[in-house]
């Protein structure tokens, strides 16, 4: 049997001698017509080769042999038995001698051969056809043989495609840093090698004249390609493993705090980066920790003197990478950060959330440690028709191993640099603040780590970190140069702005005066510089803003006291109920929300007449439009102690997602800063916030009313993301159900209509996606396929419902929903509480009996 590229090169072989076939025909005849004798050498010398050609497809058969070659070998002896014929005409027309007798005879002679040379054209061209018929005939058993020959080869090509694809589709929705796509890369670059291979081997047969060269070749080259595809296979499963890891590590609030961060102002903090010979070079430390110290520095500092911004310069500035490579040597640097948020979701506040971010972003930079960490994930993982499965959530015991594995590597490639911001931020729901300390402690103890972390200066952290062997900076100490910096230039900004006289108003005097009272605060400032240049605006000489400064508190709680004050008359019950919800979300509020205040405050039954909202926006530009005018509407109400941001950037394709926003709800409203929040929740502004609102208003049931209008308002057929409708559902499906539950003791009514209601418009939404599905005139996409199948109406499935209101402890609503009931429509739900309330009972056991935290319990045994 003729392997694959031999079959290429028989092929070659044989159209050359119908080729030649045709051409000595066509000379044949020329030389009666014309009495050329030249022509006939050249005939002779074309049927020779044709006649070693033929000779060679003969000797073949010695190694290939088959049924359907007996009939190419019988060709080629025909061919060789013509070529014999054809030679011996051609000799009897050669001239013996130069004489034109001699030549007259061989014109003679040739006009004799005439009919004979023509016969020899009738069977050439026969044999032309039986050749064509056995060419396709061989060429189609031979490329049937081959693939089953070949059959690992194609399977790894196809096993590489289809790895490629899964490899691009898990990392679709993952923003993920730029380094946990290198692995990508090395994969497409050989893909395109192993392409490139396949070409060269099909060139080089074809280039080849020999059979035995092209046999030899042949094999050797797709015998390399296979070693190669098996390779390649094996190394893209590593690689698409790796990310299948990655991505259930991933959450999608992962960078927010960090973003929402401001960035530094330009010039500051240069002084954290000064040579260890200079005087704060030597005083803070931080360039000789970089380069040749271990275990934790600690940044500390006043509620507002710029940790969190400081915390991000030092996470993205070159200088930090670059000493930590004098520290790790040969071995790779690994940067990963955390900024805690006690304004964000869990996961942004916990342990959990923590050692997930960080692991994340480790193997994001080094996916070859995945296995040998993650051995468990890693052996789970299986593959299916459509991807890979899911994977468990993380849990802190699983967290814990895994950085007990890295902090145990006997040899590892790399070093960890870890940036933790906030530490007083942690939410102790999840545990005590020691709890976290024990947790950074035993990452520092590990050679491979050292961590770089910020809080205020608590008591908890002051014991803590105590050590003489800790680095501090007590940050409040060394940023006055950077406030004169601001101060001067957010001043000679708006001068410069408004077009103002510089003379007079530029005047040192203002500097000092901010610089002096600030004891080192940022935010403090920052309120300042912006209370001041609404007085240059409104025209203030310097005299006026030197006045102005004199009459704002110094402590920043009085400062805050002071903005609270500040709002109009008419405003006050307003803001009294928008800063009562804020401080009761678990997490900072979408601006849609607040939207609908208005009409919940005028009618109390406004959510529950409201009519779903079918349609979407109109235009592109009405989301943004709403979400400007209520940022407007918030700040005139609370003067700046809330304030916008955006989780998401907007997104350029205007052609996949006709609004701008990657979704609805992703533009926040926050509290200016942490100590805000916290100003605000003391007793005496809890007491003037509750004296400003009606009796009975609960912010909880606000919250649910203004949550069940988004439901409704939702415009679902405008996504053209899945991921950004079911997040937006969910997040909303659970702050339901949070505040629900807050509420349910204090008005039950009220939260059982409301709930109520939210019953029936899932349903109503659910049969909205099933007609959009039939409906031709929707726009569909790849990922919005899944928005109108399966999770989504999974999502808004009333039994989904029931079992979130189970799990949120809505017992009297529970009781509501079952009564009048027949024990076997309520069954399902029955079995659902057994075995939630089983599993809470299992779980709590566990953990007083095995606390989690392996890592931490062996540490500090």
């Amino acid at each position: 049997m003729l392997d694959p590229l031999s079959a290429i090169g028989l092929a070659s072989a044989i159209v050359q001698f119908v080729d030649f076939g045709s051409k000595l025909v066509s000379q044949g005849r020329e030389l009666y017509e014309n009495g050329s004798l030249a022509q006939n050498d050249e005939i002779q010398l074309i049927t020779e080769s044709l006649k070693g050609m033929a000779a060679d497809l003969t000797k073949s058969r010695m190694k290939y042999a088959h049924a359907d070659d007996n009939e190419i070998q019988e060709l080629a002896r025909t061919c060789q038995s013509v070529a014999d014929e054809l030679l011996t005409v051609l000799k009897t027309l050669h001239p013996q001698k130069q004489h034109s007798l001699e030549s007259f005879r061989v014109a003679l002679r040739t006009a004799r051969k005439k009919g004979k040379v023509d016969d020899m054209g009738k069977r050439l061209r026969r044999l032309q056809g039986q050749i064509n018929t056995y060419m396709i005939m061989v060429l189609s058993v031979n490329v049937e043989s081959s693939l089953k020959q070949h059959s690992s080869t194609l399977y790894h090509l196809e096993n590489i495609e289809r790895m490629a694809r899964d490899m691009k589709r898990s990392n679709e929705n993952a923003d993920t840093i730029d380094r946990n796509m290198a692995s990508d890369s090395d994969v497409d670059i050989k893909i395109e090698h192993l392409r490139r291979d396949l070409l060269n081997a099909f060139e080089k047969s074809h280039k080849s004249h020999k059979l035995e060269s092209v046999t030899t070749t042949s094999t050797t080259i797709v015998q390399q390609i296979i070693q190669k595809c098996g390779e390649l296979v094996c190394e893209g499963q590593i690689v698409a493993t790796s990310n299948e890891v990655l991505k259930s590590l991933h959450f999608k609030s992962f960078k927010s705090r960090e973003a929402i961060i401001k960035q530094a102002y330009d010039s500051t903090f240069e002084w954290m980066y000064d040579d260890i010979n200079t005087d704060i070079g030597q005083k803070i430390k931080f360039l000789h920790w970089l380069q040749q110290g271990n275990g934790i520095y600690w940044v500390a500092g006043k509620a507002g003197s710029g940790k969190s911004t400081l915390m991000k310069y030092i996470a993205h500035d070159s200088r930090t990478r670059n000493n930590l490579q004098i520290w790790a040597g040969e071995s790779n640097i690994v940067v990963a950060s955390y900024f805690f948020w006690s304004g964000g979701n869990q996961m942004q506040k916990s342990q959990i959330g923590l050692l997930q971010s960080l692991l994340y972003q480790i193997l994001g930079q080094c996916p070859e440690l995945t296995a040998e960490v993650c051995p468990r994930r890693w052996t789970n993982i299986e593959k299916t028709e459509h991807g890979f499965t899911n994977l468990d959530p993380w849990t802190l015991q699983e967290l814990s191993e895994t950085f007990e594995r890295i902090s145990d590597l006997a040899d590892c490639s790399a070093r960890f640099c870890f940036l933790i911001d906030g530490l007083d931020e942690y939410d102790i729901r999840d545990g005590e603040h020691i709890d976290l300390i024990n947790t950074l402690k035993a990452l520092s103890r590990s050679r491979y780590i050292k961590l770089c972390v910020s809080s205020r200066p608590w008591n908890v952290f002051n014991k803590a970190f105590r050590d003489r062997s800790i680095p501090k900076l007590m940050l409040q100490e060394y940023t006055k140069p950077d406030i004169t910096r601001y101060v001067e230039g957010e001043l000679g900004k708006g001068i410069r702005t408004l077009g103002l006289d510089q003379k007079g108003i530029h005047d040192s005097r203002l500097t000092t005066e901010i610089v002096d009272r600030s004891n080192g605060v940022f935010l403090w400032v920052f309120l300042v510089v912006r209370s001041l240049l609404r007085g240059l605006t409104d025209d203030n000489d310097i005299e006026t803003l030197l006045m102005r400064l004199s009459s704002l508190p110094v402590d920043l709680e009085d400062y805050f006291l002071h903005m609270f004050n500040s709002v109009e008359d008419i405003y006050r019950v307003e803001a009294a109920k928008i800063l009562l919800i804020a401080l009761e979300a678990t997490r900072d509020l979408p601006i849609l929300l607040f939207t609908s205040l208005g009409q919940i405050t005028k009618s109390p039954n406004y959510s529950v007449n409201l009519e779903i909202q079918t349609k979407p926006p109109e235009d592109s530009t009405s989301i943004p439009f709403m979400t400007d005018k209520t940022g407007v509407y918030l700040n005139g109400r609370c003067k700046d102690i809330l304030e916008t941001y955006s989780e998401a950037p907007r997104n350029s394709d205007s052609s996949f997602r006709p609004i701008n926003l990657q979704s609805f709800l992703s533009t926040k409203i926050g509290f200016l800063h942490r100590s805000a929040r916290d100003f605000l929740r003391t007793a005496d502004m809890q007491k003037l916030l509750q004296s400003r609102v009606p009796p009975d208003f609960d912010p909880n049931i606000a919250l649910c009313q203004l949550v069940l209008i988004q439901i409704k308002s939702l415009p679902l057929l405008a996504f053209h993301s899945y991921s950004d409708a079911h997040g937006d559902i969910e997040y909303l499906m659970h702050t339901m159900a949070y505040h629900a539950h807050q509420a349910q003791r204090k008005d039950p009514l009220h939260t059982t209509d409301l709930l109520d209601e939210v019953r029936v418009t899932l349903l109503q939404r659910a049969k909205e996606l099933e007609t959009a599905k039939s409906d031709q005139g929707i726009v569909k996409h790849e990922d919005s396929e899944r928005l109108y199948n399966g999770s989504i109406q999974q999502l808004l499935d009333p039994t989904r419902f029931v079992h979130l209101i189970i799990d949120n402890d809505l017992y009297l609503y529970f009781e509501h929903l079952i009564s009048g009931r027949s024990i076997a429509e309520n069954t399902s739900y029955l079995e659902y509480t057994f075995r939630n309330r089983l599993y809470g009972l299992y779980n709590n056991y566990d953990n007083l009996i095995n606390p989690p935290g392996p890592f931490i319990r062996g540490r500090f045994s």
